[in-house]
């Protein structure tokens, strides 16, 4: 599973690894040495002051070996470069890749040994782009599952380093999108801080209908009640949301 998310987004560090799969840190990083060492994955260590980075891991040329065999194809047809991934150490979009990223091992972890969480589905930005680039161009799409709800649902992850101005330049083509939706589907925007948020909202205020937002500071659950619908004056879980969703097309 691992290697195939890997594949799929990118890079992971060693907690959201643990996230997905292991009980500790040190678990999932003494599979992942392993691993190393037979050229699964590589590994880096972004440069960060004060302190240090965690490691984060990328597919080596083993484990695009494992995906290309899974695929009838080989190494070589894979849209894929030992080179272009570990290149992403000084990439200046790392820190937004992970983040997102973790927005999502968060959701794998909360599904982890339940029968009424799921996650059941994960596409990366590329992926999303892939599909409905003339429209928007989200930093993932999901569908989760819980005690019997659906909530597919769009993400904007933002680390507050566009404007106002470029958040609501976004809205008419998520309007759009969300239009062409076979099931109400959700457009989340996922704040790392309360003060990017309430400005955000502002901005906002005149998109579509299904749009909620949330901070989820790096360790927190995008699973609990932290999702403020617009307008709204509740906070929901994220499984709650279709019930939102059907409580405004009743009513």
């Amino acid at each position: 599973m691992v290697i195939r998310l890997l594949y799929d987004h990118r890079v992971l560090t060693s907690l959201q690894v643990c996230d997905v799969a292991f009980s500790s840190v040190r678990r999932a990083e003494a599979r992942l040495h392993a691993l190393y060492e037979l050229r699964v994955v590589d590994r880096f260590r972004p440069h960060q002051w004060p302190g240090s980075a965690p490691y984060h891991w990328v597919l080596d040329q083993a484990g695009a070996a494992v995906i290309a065999a899974e695929r009838g194809l080989d190494v070589k047809d894979l849209p894929w470069r030992h080179e272009r991934v570990m290149a992403l150490q000084d990439s200046i979009t790392l820190r937004h890749r992970v983040g997102c990223n973790g927005f999502f091992t968060a959701l794998l972890r909360d599904a982890r040994g339940t029968s009424d969480r799921q996650l059941g589905a994960w596409w990366s930005a590329s992926y999303c782009a892939a599909q409905w680039g003339e429209l928007a161009r989200p930093d993932g799409y999901g569908v989760w599952h819980e005690d019997g709800a659906r909530v597919p649902f769009i993400l904007e992850y933002d680390r507050g380093t566009e404007s106002g101005p470029r958040l609501a330049e976004k809205l008419p083509g998520y309007r759009r999108l969300l239009s062409l939706a076979v099931s109400p589907t959700w457009l989340l925007f996922c704040f790392e801080t309360a003060r990017r948020e309430v400005e955000a909202r502002r901005v906002l205020v005149n998109g579509p209908r299904e749009l909620a937002t949330a901070v989820c500071p790096r360790g927190s659950s995008p699973a609990g009640a932290v999702w403020l619908p617009l307008p709204g004056l509740q906070r929901h879980r994220l499984g709650e949301l279709a019930q939102v969703v059907l409580g405004r097309v009743a009513g």
